[in-house]
């Protein structure tokens, strides 16, 4: 998603935050009170590219927000913790930590502020921490190969094994996209297909796409050990249910040694390996 787009979001959600006064009384100042600058953005745990954006909270429960030069008065209120920021179609909280006001809409957006006095320090630690997750990104890209075993199947699907092929690539709004293909599917017709955001501690989760026809559900979660990629996992269809474990290895990596080797990885993948070939987009049996 592109600046712009976000901050017609941004303008959404604040250009309302006028109507309501005296939500919060005078008295001391607030501890929370100052003058905030946009730090992040994230909507589906997908991290955006922020505009220029400001929050000021005043004590008595008012404040302003300015966005791209154009300020809009707010009016907000503390409970506990929790800061309330309420509008004619709009309620947001905050919670403030550190010098950081974390605001989320209920819904998919949170927005990330600090406090401008903090701002460089913690702009050059995000840059840091951006360069980390591109490195761990590069670790996901490209073409994989292994097995997938389904167990304990109930419905027309049999307990089988069957090798595995899998692509990654990287897409504009910096998630990555992950297509599957097995032995009797292909990639322009896989068995899944999905955008992954990568976490903070290099494992990916699905934020949208199926796997096997459904949902593949929140505690789908990738990570690799040792350059080798496995997963666990249980499908409730409508009409199959199953257990499943894959396992995929970096295509062009040798498995000499490994406990369980993919079915045709002597008669079709090594030979491949020998020629010099890229992955091809369906496993064609020997």
């Amino acid at each position: 998603m592109t600046a712009p787009t976000l901050g017609r979001k941004l303008a959404g959600l604040f250009c309302l935050l006028f109507a309501l006064l005296g939500l919060c009384g005078c008295g001391e100042t607030d501890p929370v009170c100052g003058h905030y600058l946009l730090l992040e953005a994230e909507e589906n745990g997908l991290t955006l590219e922020p505009p220029e954006a400001s929050l000021t909270l005043e004590n008595g429960g008012r404040g302003s927000f300015t966005l791209a030069g154009e300020s809009g008065a707010v009016v907000w209120r503390r409970s506990g913790d929790t800061l309330t920021i309420l509008g004619k179609e709009k309620r947001l909280t905050a919670r403030e930590e550190e010098g950081l006001l974390t605001v989320t809409d209920g819904e998919s957006m949170t927005l990330i502020f600090v406090r401008e006095e903090q701002a460089d320090a913690r702009r050059e630690e995000l840059r840091q921490r951006r360069e980390a997750l591109a490195r761990q990104r590069e670790l996901w890209l490209g073409d994989w190969y292994g097995w997938w075993r389904v167990e304990n199947a109930e419905g027309s699907l049999e307990d089988a094994w069957y090798d595995l092929c899998a692509r990654f690539a990287l897409l504009e709004d910096g998630s990555l996209s992950l297509i599957l293909w097995d032995e009797d599917q292909t990639a322009e017709k896989p068995m899944a297909k999905l955008r992954l955001a990568l976490r903070e501690d290099g494992n990916l989760t699905p934020v949208d796409g199926y796997f096997w026809f459904t949902d593949p559900g929140e505690y789908w979660v990738l990570g690799q050990t040792d350059g080798c990629i496995r997963l666990a996992g249980r499908h409730e269809g409508e009409k199959e249910r199953f257990d499943y474990l894959l396992c995929l290895r970096r295509w062009g990596d040798r498995w000499d040694g490994a406990a369980q080797k993919p079915y045709y990885y002597e008669t079709w993948y090594l030979p491949l390996l020998k020629q010099g070939e890229a992955m091809p987009d369906e496993i064609r049996k020997p």
